[in-house]
């Protein structure tokens, strides 16, 4: 996200240089009167001053209105998808090698939902798909409260 802003950044700051000619384009077909200064008063300090003011004040606008993409960016969804990773491949490596340590044809690793009170599976040996059990019911519900591994004949 630091990439895109900083991106993001230069974008707003080469468009804020590149737009003064469109601005002042802007402000003839407008027909606004000009600043009718001479060039003995444009090289004036307070000149100086004010044009420096004018100029840091479009490119801090643009900065600003460049970050405002921030506000609506999702900051977790990297995290979210770090986690799934991480769980997809500890799922993979119990369900490949996890059974043989135990003894077993097959094997289901549940997770525990506790806000749900539930228990989930993204996958088992030889299943397709998620499966979905109450916590407190079944063997795989009583494994959880013995906290035991049951081998099933």
């Amino acid at each position: 996200t630091m990439a895109a802003a900083g991106f993001g950044q230069c974008v707003s700051d080469v468009a804020g240089i590149t737009s003064g000619g469109l601005v002042d384009a802007a402000v003839s077909k407008l027909k606004l009167p000009e600043h009718g200064l001479t060039q003995k008063q444009l090289g004036l300090k307070i000149s100086r001053v004010y044009s420096t003011f004018g100029a840091s004040i479009g490119v801090l606008t643009g900065c600003l209105l460049g970050m405002s993409v921030l506000f609506f960016m999702d900051t977790d969804r990297a995290d979210r998808a770090r986690k799934a990773k991480e769980l997809n491949s500890i799922f993979d490596t119990v369900m490949e090698q996890g059974h043989n340590l135990v003894g077993a044809d097959r094997a289901t690793l549940f997770m525990l939902d506790e806000e749900k009170k539930e228990l989930w599976s993204r996958v088992g040996t030889g299943i397709e798909g998620i499966i979905k059990v109450p916590s407190n019911q079944g063997i795989v519900g009583h494994s959880v409260d013995s906290t035991k591994v049951i081998n099933v004949p």
